[in-house]
């Protein structure tokens, strides 16, 4: 059994991490697989990373968030072939006594030069004279100690000598284990990352011909963010790197934080505030706190660190924040500086930014100015492509057009819904509840997961209301949140309902397949009901199923045997679902970058049709309009080309740290309807304000690309198969490393007498089922 106390930090994350002697505590096991949990009697499957150490699912997140308390304690044991979770209300001691450290007796350590070697060694443990057996003669230069050479003697008599097959599959192994440089990336293959040839490239660019100091200068929307994960992911995963430091603009700190997580594993630490700075491992602080806390970042060297938006500190009055980054990545030995925009007022900014990374790369700032500050255009250099040659040394820049997006065309589907009476009547009672009855600290995490299901569906807001009223700790509370459960279960359809039938039958008939998006299990369940009984063959997929579940369900949406296909967020993270272009959004995540992430399911490079259509659903005289309003017409969010949210977000006031969600949140939760309009619009107008801002830097990205890739002219207008040219090496390979892999994978699975169910052969995304027997199987931990 294992305890925890709850905090903050983990109901918003809704993911358990467990320490490695947790882990063994729960004798879950070093791989990944999924496990069921039992809570209150329900019964829900939970995805388990064995390398991370870390619990996942859609499930476990919802009643985490439904049922946690903060203070209070989380239970977790064994239960047979299930795990039993408890969550208990604050105040709750633990049972599992903590073992008490006592300090260790203080050792005399041996003086003298020889003896501080020894002790930057490893520790030896030394033995007399006679216990080594020095064997024939008086030379006595080496000794074999006796009781390690019987022990040896003992262990070969016993098991003998591996067989001659098995000891050269472990050569070839360690062979193909062995990279030389950065030929290929090790991170590519365990990322959770959709294959974009130009984001591959420019991170094995970076890492090898750059030495790892680049300015990641692509055109805005190209993901320099998954770039510079690649490479950080490299690093770590090679053992060259441990701390890593990323500063970005305060409102892309979440989405920092969740990619790093989330694509790559990698857990960061993100500190709001000075007294959150400290010794981290992996820390994500915005630039404008960093600044402020420069003595503390300073304080120990990183091996990474990373400078989003870094154009910002490029500008002549930004020269603190110059001190800064100077300060850190003259004691680092990889950094990388993000920016679609090193050019926005004058060249002088590109020589900033330049000079920060590797400092001489220019003679000085007046030759800079005579060389190539000539012309009338301060942002176009005279002599471009000598500036191209010395710029080449520390940055790199990928077009659109090189990396072949832009192609499909995107058609958003303006679809209001009128509720009815019922509808309306849960609403206000519902709103009533968030405002003026639900508002203890206490119930944060509860009041924002039924805010996020006010309009969506009745039947999750009846679900979760009922699971919340059995266990909510105030009298008054739980008497509301009853009568709402009991009026929303008693709503059997709802307008929003109606109106998503509608438009899939009309989607299924024009374009064969539908992909809906919703955020919570509990609404993919009511849905699906609802559309079986209408006659629509439909599969659910959400993080809560295991792996061969979630294969089954996108082979049936892929073969056409389900045309309809409900998700949640989490459920198609990283999932390529090209071969579908509509999405419906049933609900609208308070989040632009998670509607921008669903679109992006379907908008790819490998999408065959020119056209993806995108049906957006929302309530009208609700918050659900008030936040459709902001993202349509103030932020024009389904205006954007792909990728373009980023830099619009980037561009909001660093010194507000809440999130979009959180804003909209405390609009729905003042005191009366007057005071939300008044937070909506201020939000709406520092969202256009942003949008503007962002407009000059992309006019200015595409200022720069007129210059800076002259050279590549010829790769213009390419398509997505001509994006492979950013990597043509790779295609000269075909993957010859992958084959060999693929290959010495059957021959191992064959020498170890497994039974091959299932084979597709080789080549990208080639898999294997396969049986061993229950021996072998128990060996692994994989019999559980």
């Amino acid at each position: 059994m294992i305890e925890k106390r709850i905090t903050h930090q983990l109901l918003e994350a809704g993911v358990l991490a467990l320490t490695p002697a947790e882990r063994a505590a729960l004798a879950l096991p070093e791989h990944s697989t999924t496990i069921d949990i039992e809570l209150e009697g329900e019964t829900f499957g939970a995805q388990w990373s064995g390398r991370s150490r870390q619990l996942t699912g859609d499930k476990l997140t919802e009643r985490l968030q439904d049922y946690g308390q903060v203070g209070g304690l989380l239970r977790l044991r064994q239960v047979g072939q299930t795990y039993r979770l408890l969550l208990l209300p604050p105040g709750s001691e633990m049972q599992i006594v903590r073992p008490i450290a006592r300090p260790a007796a203080p050792l005399k350590a041996p003086a003298g030069p020889k003896a501080a070697r020894r002790r930057a060694t490893v520790d030896r443990q030394f033995h007399s004279d006679d216990k080594y057996d020095w064997g024939r003669g008086q030379t006595r230069t080496m000794g074999f100690l006796t009781e390690a050479r019987e022990l040896l003697r003992d262990q070969l008599k016993a098991a003998g000598f591996d067989p001659l097959e098995l000891v050269e599959l472990r050569l070839q192994g360690e062979e193909l284990a062995t990279l030389d440089d950065f030929e290929e990336l090790l991170a590519v293959d365990v990322a959770n990352v959709d294959r974009m040839p130009h984001q591959e490239a420019v991170a094995r660019h970076a890492l090898s011909r750059l030495r790892g100091r680049a300015v990641l200068a692509d055109e805005v929307g190209l993901g320099k963010t998954i770039e510079a994960g690649l490479a950080v992911k490299e690093l770590t995963l090679r053992g060259l790197a441990k701390r890593v430091l990323v500063l970005c603009p305060a409102p892309l700190r979440e989405q920092w934080r969740e990619e790093m997580n989330h694509k790559f594993d990698l857990q960061f630490d993100v500190a709001y505030h000075g007294p959150e700075v400290g010794n981290q491992e992996k820390l994500i602080v915005s630039l404008a706190l960093g600044t402020r806390q420069a003595e503390k970042l300073t304080k120990h060297p990183w091996d990474i660190v990373i400078v989003d938006e870094a154009h910002r500190a490029a500008g002549a009055g930004a020269r603190k924040r110059r001190e800064l980054i100077t300060a850190l990545t003259s004691a680092c030995r990889y950094a990388f500086f993000l920016t679609a925009t090193p050019v926005q007022n004058d060249l002088l900014e590109l020589y900033r930014l330049i000079e920060l990374l590797r400092p001489g790369t220019f003679t000085s700032v007046k030759t800079f100015q005579r060389e190539f500050m000539r012309g009338y255009d301060p942002r176009t250099p005279s002599d471009p492509a000598a500036l191209r040659r010395l710029i080449s040394s520390a940055m790199i820049r990928t077009t659109r057009a090189q990396a072949g997006v832009d192609r499909v065309v995107r058609r958003p589907v303006d679809v209001p819904i009128e509720l009815g009476a019922p509808e309306r009547e849960l609403y206000a009672l519902s709103t009533d509840l968030l405002r003026n009855v639900m508002r203890s600290p206490s119930d944060t995490m509860r009041r924002r997961s039924l805010a996020l299901r006010l309009t969506a569906s009745p039947f999750s807001m009846g679900t979760t209301a009922l699971r919340m009223a059995d266990r909510h700790p105030d009298e008054r509370v739980r008497v509301v949140l009853s009568e709402i459960g009991h009026l929303a279960m008693d709503i059997s359809s709802s307008a929003r309902e109606n109106k998503a039938l509608q438009i899939t039958h009309q989607w299924i008939r024009e374009h064969g397949r539908v992909l809906v998006f919703t955020q919570h299990t509990d609404t993919v369940t009511g849905l699906l009901r609802r559309m079986e009984a209408e006659g629509l063959t439909a599969r659910a997929f959400h993080g809560s199923m295991s792996a061969s579940e979630r294969a089954a369900t996108i082979a049936a949406f892929r073969s056409g045997e389900a045309p309809v296909m409900i998700s949640t967020d989490a459920g198609a993270e990283g999932q390529n679902l090209q071969f579908c272009n509509c999405v419906l959004n049933y609900d609208l995540p308070w989040n632009p970058m998670r509607i921008e992430q669903r679109i992006g399911r379907v908008d790819r490079l490998t999408q065959p049709r020119d056209e993806v259509f995108v049906a957006n659903l929302y309530a009208c005289r609700t918050i659900d309009e008030s936040v459709y309003r902001l993202l349509a017409e103030k932020l024009r969010m389904f205006e954007l080309l792909f990728g373009q949210v980023t830099t619009i977000l980037g561009e909001l006031d660093d010194s507000k740290s809440a999130t979009f969600e959180t804003r909209v949140l405390d609009a729905l939760f003042a005191e009366s309807d007057a005071k939300m309009e008044r937070l909506l619009t201020q939000l709406g107008t520092e969202l256009a304000d942003a949008r503007e801002r962002a407009g000059t830097l992309i006019a200015a990205d595409g200022d720069l690309s007129s210059w800076m890739t002259a050279a590549f002219e010829h790769r213009k207008g390419l398509t997505k198969a001509g994006s492979a040219e950013l990597m043509p090496e790779l295609t000269e390979r075909a993957r010859r490393r992958q084959r060999r892999v693929q290959t010495w994978v059957r021959r191992v699975l064959e020498a170890l007498g497994a039974q091959v169910l299932h084979d597709t052969g080789d080549g990208e995304g080639a898999f294997l089922t396969v049986q061993f027997d229950e021996e072998f199987e128990e060996e692994l931990g994989a019999g559980r």
